[in-house]
């Protein structure tokens, strides 16, 4: 199992995210689990980060941990 980490994933994959997608709007807001999919873009250096059909932005106050989603290998059919 993967290890959680305060960074932003830099290479492109599957991550779990625990936190906060946006910036709270109350303070008992609970953190939530989300299922990530990251993204190389155009512009070299830059990701994207795609989670419950919106983007994640750290300039949208998403704040919290992530750890690499490890998939299981697949059968040959």
């Amino acid at each position: 199992m993967s290890e959680w980490k305060k960074e932003w994933p830099t290479v492109a994959g599957v991550y779990w995210f625990y936190g906060w997608e946006f910036k709270p709007f109350q303070k008992d807001q609970k953190p939530s689990l989300c299922f990530v999919e990251v993204r190389n873009t155009a512009v070299k250096g830059t990701m994207v980060y795609i989670t419950k059909g919106h983007f994640l932005y750290k300039e949208e106050g998403a704040k919290g941990l992530w750890s690499e989603v490890d998939l299981p290998k697949l059968p040959i059919l």
